[in-house]
């Protein structure tokens, strides 16, 4: 299936999503009723649903991993607390795990982040006082770590991505209204801020994502609340259509559309826990 403008407002709409190895389409994470359903969104319409998990918060906020071989979701319930839910390809179901070992619990405003790690999983939420704090995810169990320092306007998204050089990361707009990232440093605990070449935004953003190319430069897509915008490597923004109701009109060129859209579906799957073939230069 050809990853179209409108695949991309529908994933960023969503609380989380990813693209399947072995079938067209993108999995589309929503909350309906207070259950988590997987939906299989192939070009024209839902072609598949599927439950995940009952008593879940309304409107959780989730993040969905998906790798050769293991399919995560990682959501919070209708107590607040973390839960996460592993694909069982035998059994052909969502199964919730991990209840034994011990409540985390995410803050009503904040939304979730995530990545594979050579051990299992990182998990970031914004504790109570604002900061992105991460949860790593082992089989032994989980560990809440120290918090990071980046501080994101409150309620907004964020998201980590692991380059080839297995650094960390971990992208968010920060209270300036700047995109900024952090960089994993050798030491626990030790993390780098910088800010993206781009404008201060002064729009409401419902939903980004940054695309790094081979020397780690990078492109970002933003969802607003009637446009998708662009931000181009050398910070220039980019109108890339309107969207009503959910709904994408381009306004763009369609040669623009088709050489920017390339790059989109590889996003979706770094955010989804693929390693980004990009190294620091």
């Amino acid at each position: 299936m050809d990853f179209t403008w409108q695949d991309l407002v529908n994933y960023l709409l969503a609380p989380s999503g990813a693209i399947p190895q072995d079938i067209p389409g993108i999995y589309l994470l929503s909350e309906e009723d207070n259950c988590l359903i997987e939906k299989l969104w192939c070009g024209s319409g839902i072609s598949e649903q599927v439950f995940i998990a009952e008593d879940v918060r309304t409107d959780t906020p989730a993040v969905y991993l998906l790798n050769d071989d293991t399919r995560l979701v990682f959501y919070v319930d209708t107590q607040d607390v973390l839960r996460r839910c592993r694909y069982d390809t035998d059994e052909e179901e969502w199964q919730v795990e991990g209840e034994e070992e011990g409540d985390i619990i995410i803050p009503q405003t904040s939304k979730l982040s995530g990545c594979f790690t050579d051990e299992g999983q990182t998990v970031f939420f914004q504790n109570g006082l604002g900061q992105l704090q991460g949860i790593r995810i082992q089989d032994s169990g989980c560990e809440l770590l120290d918090a990071t320092p980046a501080e994101p306007l409150e309620g907004t998204r964020h998201f980590a991505i692991r380059s080839a050089d297995k650094d960390l990361y971990l992208f968010y707009i920060g209270r300036d209204k700047y995109i900024h990232y952090l960089i994993e440093g050798s030491k626990p605990g030790e993390w780098h801020d910088d800010v993206l070449n781009s404008p201060a935004l002064d729009q409401v953003v419902v939903n980004f994502m940054v695309i790094p190319d081979k020397d780690m430069n990078f492109e970002t897509h933003l969802l607003t609340s009637d446009r998708l915008i662009g931000i181009d490597k050398q910070g220039v923004l980019m109108d890339f259509g309107k969207v009503e109701g959910g709904k994408f009109t381009a306004s763009t060129g369609k040669e623009c559309i088709i050489e920017s859209i390339k790059l989109v579906k590889d996003g979706v799957k770094l955010i989804a826990g693929k390693v980004s073939e990009a190294k620091k230069k």
